[in-house]
């Protein structure tokens, strides 16, 4: 950095303009401590020196502490010859400069913007005055205006009679009354202001709307500048922390970005805010060393802040022009310190403020216990009652609720606590991943995890965040491992509200998440299947017929491709091989193709012409591009990404098919005008019913099914099913995935019923895996709570029937034995957590019920004789000292008739006995 001092002398003397080189410590960092932290991190960038010569002229023998860069032109209020205060202008690019005013009047608050400037005359009249020509004209009169800005075609005031904010129109000459409020600032035809509860205000002049940008629930906004895109401003987050933040006024209800932090106390004073361009801001703010304040710099553009430490500090800022810093001495010269920040940022940024939006009033936990729930409410029928449903969970702000599914498999769901999710540490903010913006409140849901039912949470997003347009860029995310997941969103048709299903406790929040190109419930749909699907074969279907290859297709380079030989063959071709030059040839009735190893070029017909891949030698086969092969040889060729299959098929045979309003009811392959081979069937009202393999108008073969609307009560909008299917039903083995593109089911149906093997999932955590039949579990099988083996064994209509056993939630051996009807039914043993027998005997309904052992754990005998109920009522009990008792129990205790031996079998008593005491 060098700074370059305009000397101000008097009126016709010489000119002399000096250079005053000043070696500076220059430290580029970025100001990213974290909340109470003073802590530094440097980033990759540079500050380049500049040293420009360049000469100015000026009229005058001292400025006034009145002055103000805009643009390229420097005005300020200066005295003149005669001692009289004047407005003066200097073009900081040509050196042009000019005295503009030659009156005798007291000038204020001057502003500059556009082509021109305003100031106060006399504190009765705002002037406006044209840098370009010199003229002026009166537009405002009267005694009480504060707080004068302008942009050159907008003037905006205080009127401190009635704190209202004005606006002036220089075109139309009208002027507008907007709220009541301070500060305002124009800038591009908008206006940011400050209303009296120390809300920042954007007004639109072209659309006479206004919004709030800011509301001080985090802390109190101090000043602020605005440069018609940024408004940046300072904030008391605390008593000890202050933060200088900005914000785009473009971007709908923008997340404010934290420039800077300081730790405050009494011998440091608040950053000040003073002067704004195009990609800097300039503040003034205490020293790290706690001595001279110094001034610092923020790149609007990284968002990122320098500090520059030099010997000016005491000096007032005038303003930034290009990449210099103008400052002010005490002898009115202007100093321009020059200052160039080049590269990118690589250290990564601290967040400092929460990307939770702001509300007037914080929600109140509430807590509901399930186990009074009688029956559970379809979304259907909870939307359409159109207020709270009792017996479901309701946020106290109505904007979440819960339908809670009336039984889970096993055991009842217990309390459910809705509470908003508080922004620890900034948790919830550091979890976002770029494109995200929170557009609800985040949610914390709790309940036991335990359930193997889905319960449905609806969320209503705050409209005034989200335009029209992206609203299928919303979604419903769940925090976990520090990053915000995808869980689903169908959005409803005329309310704010979207919902999904969920099936473990967590802070769940709706984000606008704008990172593709398509709706993002599609995009993680296909991303999931994908994934899904992953490890699965590629498949080629030809003509309707399923190819096989010595070798499987392979993905080379991001294109499939097969065994040259098989798919030669099936198109038709008589294969030609010639070992020195490494070519295959293949030929058809007048059709020539061929192909080398290693070689991108290939011949058609004798044409030369380039493929996306070479071919290439793999396990002793020579593979080749499919789809270059198939479109050379005239098949169209289609790629179905569900299915992870190829089918290649004569063009020719396609068409498309209407319902009789004219909708498109089918678009593919058709034979005697019937739907047959690969192709598309609509609903009427345009949505894709199935992408599949057609039979005489019916889908018949390998396909994906879409699902819309309710089904046997059920919401099943966004789920698909992909497989076999017979007459438009799944028929063989098929998979399963709900709204948001998470497995349900992959296995085995039968004309829609889930019968034979198959495993069963929520959301990516298991839930049974084993025999189904007709959509019960049946056979042996494994069934898991909360992702976790619960029990495994045999299986009659879903409910536990065999021999099996149970397991507890660290994966330890809980039980086992005969199970009947989901209980125990028959003998059985029961463990300790260390693996070691507690109890072998018979059980009824799943309690104890029979001549049974109990053992400690170090396997010794504890109990043996008659149980009922899951008690001993009847045998004898071995203390661990050697005693024993033999006689009746209640509740496992003594109680009754008994006999109590010592450790040599002598009789210590015999009688009644109470609560395992003998009675005197």
């Amino acid at each position: 950095m060098s700074t370059k001092t305009i000397y101000v002398i008097g009126a016709g003397e010489v000119i002399k303009t000096y250079f005053k080189k000043m070696v500076l410590s220059c430290l580029m960092a970025l100001l990213v401590s974290s909340l109470g932290e003073g802590n530094t991190a440097l980033a990759d960038q540079t500050v380049k020196v500049t040293d420009t010569q360049t000469s100015y002229a000026a009229p005058v023998r001292k400025s006034y502490n009145n002055s103000f860069i805009s643009g390229d032109d420097l005005v300020w209020i200066g005295s003149d010859a005669t001692n009289l205060y004047q407005i003066f202008y200097r073009n900081l690019d040509t050196g042009e400069t000019k005295q503009l005013t030659d009156t005798k009047t007291n000038k204020t608050d001057l502003w500059a913007g556009g082509d021109y400037a305003v100031y106060f005359a006399d504190r009765r009249e705002v002037i406006l005055l044209n840098l370009r020509t010199g003229e002026s004209e009166s537009i405002i009169n009267h005694t009480t205006v504060e707080n004068l800005t302008t942009d050159g075609r907008y003037a905006a005031y205080m009127n401190k009679t009635d704190s209202y904010i004005y606006v002036y129109d220089l075109e139309s000459k009208q002027t507008k009354q907007l709220v009541k409020g301070r500060y305002p600032q124009v800038a591009d035809g908008k206006i940011i202001m400050q209303d009296g509860k120390g809300s920042l205000l954007l007004y639109d002049c072209a659309s006479g709307t206004t919004r709030t940008m800011k509301e001080p629930v985090d802390g109190y906004i101090i000043n602020f500048k605005f440069n018609g895109k940024v408004v940046v401003w300072t904030q008391q987050v605390n008593e000890h922390t202050v933060q200088v933040r900005m914000m785009n006024v473009d971007e709908l209800n923008a997340v404010p970005t934290v420039l800077a932090q300081k730790k405050m106390d009494k011998n440091t004073s608040w950053p000040t805010m003073l002067a704004i361009s195009s990609n800097l801001i300039v503040w003034r703010q205490a020293s790290e060393d706690g001595g001279k304040s110094e001034i610092a710099a923020g790149e609007l553009t990284y968002g990122e802040s320098i500090i520059i430490a030099n010997e000016t500090t005491e000096s007032k800022l005038v303003g930034i022009y290009n990449d210099q810093v103008a400052l002010q001495g005490n002898d009115g010269n202007i100093l321009l310190s020059s200052l160039q920040v080049s590269g990118t940022p690589t250290a990564k940024k601290e967040t400092l403020a929460s990307a939770v939006p702001d509300v007037k009033q914080r929600p109140q936990a509430v807590e509901f216990d399930t186990r009074f729930y009688k029956e559970g409410l379809t979304y259907k029928e909870l939307i359409q009652s159109k207020s709270q449903v009792e017996g479901h969970p309701v946020s106290s702000d109505k904007s979440v609720s819960l339908v809670v599914p009336p039984y889970s498999f096993q055991d009842t769901l217990g309390k459910i606590r809705l509470a908003p999710g508080e922004d620890k540490n900034l948790e919830l903010t550091k979890a976002m991943q770029s494109g995200q913006m929170m557009v609800s409140l985040p949610w914390n849901i709790d309940f036991p995890d335990k359930t193997v039912l889905e319960i449905q949470l609806n969320m209503s997003y705050m409209e005034s965040r989200v335009p029209h347009n992206l609203r299928d860029k919303l979604g419903i995310f769940r925090l976990e491992s520090d990053t915000w997941i995808y869980m689903g969103g169908l959005l409803g048709d005329n309310s704010n509200v979207i919902h999904t299903a969920i099936e473990k406790p967590g802070i769940y929040a709706i984000f606008l998440h704008d990172f593709s190109d398509g709706p993002l419930r599609e995009y993680w749909v296909n991303k999931r299947i994908k994934q899904t699907i992953a490890e699965d074969p590629i498949r080629v279907f030809l003509d309707g017929e399923e190819l096989k290859f010595n070798e499987q297709p392979a993905l080379h380079e991001n294109y499939t491709t097969v065994e040259f030989r098989t798919i030669f063959e099936k198109l038709g071709l008589t294969i030609q091989w010639d070992e020195n030059a490494r070519r295959v040839t293949g030929q058809k009735e007048g059709q020539s193709l061929s192909l080398q190893l290693g070689s991108l070029s290939a011949s058609i017909n004798e044409q030369s012409i380039d493929m996306p891949v070479a071919p290439y030698s793999n396990k002793g086969y020579t593979f080749v591009p499919l789809r270059f092969v198939g479109e050379a040889t005239g098949r169209k060729v289609v790629w179905d990404a569900n299915l992870k299959a190829v089918y290649l098929y004569d063009a020719s045979t396609e068409g498309k098919l209407f319902y009789e309003d004219g909708k498109l009811k089918y678009e593919g392959q058709l034979k005697g005008g019937k739907m047959n081979g690969k192709g598309k069937l609509y609903r009427n009202d345009g949505s894709l019913w199935y992408d599949a393999e057609f039979q005489n108008d019916e889908v018949t073969g390998w396909g994906t099914m879409y699902f819309e609307g309710f089904l046997f009560g059920e919401d099943r909008t966004g789920e698909i099913i992909t497989g076999q299917f017979t007459r438009g039903l799944p028929n063989g083995v098929i998979r399963k995935y709900d709204d948001s593109g998470f497995l349900k089911y992959e296995g085995q149906e039968v004309f829609g019923s889930l019968t034979g093997k198959g495993k069963l999932y929520i959301q990516g955590r298991p839930v049974y895996e084993g025999g189904m039949k007709d959509g019960y579990f049946s056979g042996h099988g494994k069934y898991y709570v909360g992702g976790k083996l619960k029990y495994e064994g045999g299986f009659v209509q879903s409910m536990e029937d065999g021999n099996g056993k149970e397991y507890d939630a660290n994966g330890l051996l809980q039980r086992e034995g005969e199970y009947k009807k989901g209980n125990r039914n028959g003998n059985g043993i029961d463990y300790y957590p260390s693996g070691a027998k507690s109890y072998v005997g018979p059980f009824v309904n799943g309690t104890r019920s029979g001549a049974g052992k109990q053992y400690y754990e170090n396997g010794n005998l504890r109990a043996e004789g008659l149980y009922e109920h899951h008690y001993i009522v009847k045998g004898t009990y071995y203390y661990d000292n050697g005693e024993r008792y033999e006689g009746d129990f209640i509740n496992g205790f003594p109680d009754g008739q008994g006999t109590l031996y010592d450790k040599n079998g002598t009789v210590k008593f015999q009688g009644k006995f109470k609560q395992g005491k003998p009675e005197a």
